[in-house]
């Protein structure tokens, strides 16, 4: 549960694995070790905390939601700039440089390029690569646990839940890479008649992690680059304060502070500087 809660704070399409886990608690709460209103109190706190700044930052408990938004508060973002953004992320998923959801959803002309851009993730491939696999092994040995079986149905639920909303593969590359390991295991017990799930998936997300990590290494390297960097201008705001804003770009990276693409000179009135 702390897991899944720390998980849905850094991205909210890891929301079903929070469901999940309150689900897990609540059908095996007297069958468990320890006193499960210890845990799911810090988890709470911690998601109440972390809605708290969303609302103090944006005046959303969770942006883009709109529905978690208040309407009113002096600092918060418009609404139609939410509802923008929302629409935008989930058509920037299908089609990059597209924010017109309604254009994008229209056909399935997306889908190809998509699928294209998508296969070159690890995740993708692991996925392709191990569903097959496990397909093939759940036709030779077609018999398995419930526990596998509902781990099998929650994993699939969650890659639905990531193309339904927004299908960018940095989105849903979790969900991929624990769906081609699950598949993978199947694959393995096939060949061993008293081989358990269970057990291989330790072993083969453990083995499939590393190789998945050094292979990233080896492409990309262990350090953060920043491609392209953009241009800054700087802007005086009221009280004399220097602002830096990017130019062709909507990005700050890693400039110094304040730093913004987006200039709102009323909302800058309201700015008191230190």
């Amino acid at each position: 549960m702390l897991t899944s809660v720390l998980a849905f704070a850094v991205k909210i399409s890891t929301a079903p694995l929070l469901v999940f886990a309150v689900l897990v608690g609540w059908f095996y709460r007297k069958a468990a070790g320890a006193a499960l209103w210890k845990s799911s109190l810090v988890a709470g706190a911690i998601l109440g905390l972390w809605m708290t700044r969303g609302l103090m930052l944006s005046g959303c408990a969770i942006y883009p939601i709109t529905q978690s938004c208040i309407v009113g508060l002096p600092w918060a973002v418009p609404i139609s700039q939410v509802k923008f953004d929302y629409v935008g992320i989930r058509s920037w998923a299908r089609a990059i440089g597209r924010l017109d959801y309604a254009a994008v959803m229209a056909d399935w002309k997306w889908v190809q390029p998509w699928l294209s851009r998508s296969w070159q993730n690890l995740s993708a491939m692991l996925f392709v690569v191990g569903t097959t696999l496990g397909c093939i092994g759940g036709v030779i040995r077609a018999h398995t646990s419930r526990a596998v079986m509902a781990a099998l149905a929650g994993i699939w639920i969650c890659l639905a839940y990531w193309f339904i909303s927004a299908p960018d593969i940095r989105f849903g590359s979790g969900y991929l890479a624990a769906a081609g390991i699950l598949g993978l295991s199947f694959a393995c017990v096939a060949q061993f008649e008293k081989a358990d799930v269970a057990r291989r998936l330790t072993l083969e997300g453990a083995s499939v992690a590393i190789l998945m990590g050094a292979i990233g290494l080896a492409k990309t390297g262990n350090t953060w680059q920043i491609m392209d960097r953009p241009s800054f201008v700087s802007i005086a705001a009221p009280g004399g304060k220097s602002i830096a804003v990017p130019q062709k770009s909507d990005q700050c990276w890693d400039h110094s502070l304040p730093c913004t693409p987006y200039i709102d000179p009323e909302a800058l009135k309201r700015i008191r500087w230190r």
